[in-house]
């Protein structure tokens, strides 16, 4: 169909959509056949988190308000909505849930699927929190949070460890969290 080389595409088992450079939006074709069905608007890109099927995860900041939405973009629809407050952090956990840490220390975990709320727990937030990191396995969630280093007379520099892109520097609180979503520990 002359896609732009470099596209972007996502999609599901009815539906394939195909991101040109522009990326405001994108050309819908049906799957089964690859008939064009017209175009679609899309969320700028520095607001999407994930692409889910037909649907993309968004973060923006809308009347001064963080959220987090789940968009159908062949309907052109909004599936589900949650605002937190200015300056909070949002991160991907695994392929199906999205992490949200607000500035007051209330944490978030959203199903992507169904946009329900997992976890909704507050935590002790230390001041100038910047990152924060969240670990998944069978026994429950680990939340990391960071802010930016500042040397003092016992520690002088850190580096990260060496042998991956994924070794953050942290300095901040670290927070255990059942897989019902009840606070189990922090240190």
């Amino acid at each position: 169909h002359g896609s732009p080389a470099g596209s972007t595409l996502f999609g599901d088992d009815e539906y394939l959509f195909v991101v040109g450079s522009s990326g405001n939006e994108c050309q819908v074709l049906r799957a089964l056949d690859g008939q064009r069905l017209g175009t679609r608007k899309l969320p700028p890109e520095h607001q999407r988190l994930v692409t889910f099927g037909r649907f993309i995860v968004s973060w923006s900041t809308v009347n001064n308000r963080q959220v987090l939405a789940m968009h159908d973009v062949f309907k052109d629809e909004e599936l589900w909505r949650h605002d937190f407050n200015p300056g909070s952090l949002a991160c991907l956990v695994g392929s199906d849930e999205v992490a949200v840490l607000s500035t007051n220390g209330q944490f978030k975990l959203v199903s992507m699927a169904t946009g329900n709320v997992k976890i909704d727990n507050v935590v002790k937030l230390e001041p100038n929190t910047n990152e924060m990191y969240v670990l998944r396995n069978s026994q429950g969630y680990v939340l990391v949070t960071s802010r930016p280093w500042q040397a003092n007379n016992q520690v002088g520099f850190v580096n990260a460890v060496n042998g991956g892109i994924d070794n953050p520097v942290v300095n901040g609180q670290v927070h255990g969290f059942t897989p019902e979503g009840k606070l189990a520990w922090s240190t």
